[in-house]
């Protein structure tokens, strides 16, 4: 959790220099596409104002920037995954509105036949690429998050059991020492610190505690049951599903095929 203050320290304390210089009407050779372009080129627009709306839109980033440190701190990954669409979509957003319809031109180069010629295929090639880009790492999210509060899938075979989806894996029966099936929930039991895991109202992944170690969770932390496999080598796993039945059915099926194997 610290180090992702860090990262993000490092990111944010920047661009709030930036943009406190840029709030001023200055630092117009901080904003990139901008500083490349001619000093003829620069005369045509209105520098100030365009300094003034980046040093907005980088406030505006940053405090976005900071909630993502604080979905994590609450554990919830559905915060994560929805403030950084919108950090997404923000900047998509700044970069189409700043590159369109001549917002930034002064008057006198507004009212030119050069001003009104239509937007260059370069312009619109990249406009265009920078929303495709936006669709595809939303979809991206949407997939993962819809992935991550899926119930896990999990398949008995005769001599394994196969979790699929995220963070699956497959546990062979000669490496379970023991299975147990608690009726408390993961919540009771103590889910411990995400190490490398989806947070939401499904928790999978990898986690650890003082008490419990590390673990694989695959779990709804609510449900009033939850089965513990421990295996001979790895880490822990423990399984609950949105309904008790399927827990204790589950649970009862791993142990009738393990019953079999033996």
């Amino acid at each position: 959790m610290l180090l992702m203050w860090i990262i993000i320290g490092a990111v944010v304390v920047p661009l709030m220099i930036a943009a406190m210089f840029l709030l001023q009407g200055k630092g117009s050779f901080l904003i990139s596409g901008f500083n490349m372009m001619s000093p003829q080129e620069k005369a045509t627009y209105d520098t100030e104002a365009l300094c003034r709306t980046t040093g907005k839109f980088l406030i505006g980033l940053s405090g976005l920037m900071l909630l993502l440190p604080v979905s994590l701190y609450f554990n919830s990954m559905t915060l994560f995954y929805i403030v950084f669409a919108v950090i997404m979509a923000f900047s998509i957003g700044y970069a189409i509105y700043a590159n369109t319809g001549n917002r930034f031109r002064v008057a006198d180069f507004v009212a030119t036949p050069a001003a009104r010629k239509p937007m260059s295929r370069v312009k619109k090639a990249t406009i265009f690429f920078a929303i495709i880009v936006s669709i595809s790492l939303c979809g991206g999210l949407v997939y993962m998050f819809v992935a991550g509060e899926a119930e896990p899938v999990v398949t008995v075979h005769s001599d394994s059991i196969e979790i699929s989806g995220m963070y699956g894996l497959v546990i062979p029966f000669d490496n379970i020492s023991d299975i147990w099936l608690f009726h408390k929930s993961m919540r009771e039991i103590g889910i411990g610190s995400r190490m490398n895991g989806f947070g939401g109202n499904a928790l999978k992944g990898h986690f650890r505690s003082d008490e419990l170690g590390a673990h694989r969770l695959f779990v709804f932390p609510d449900s009033p049951s939850t089965i513990q496999i421990i295996r001979h080598r790895g880490e822990a796993i423990y399984f609950s599903f949105n309904t008790n039945l399927k827990t204790v059915a589950l649970y009862n099926e791993i142990l009738a095929a393990l019953a079999d194997y033996k």
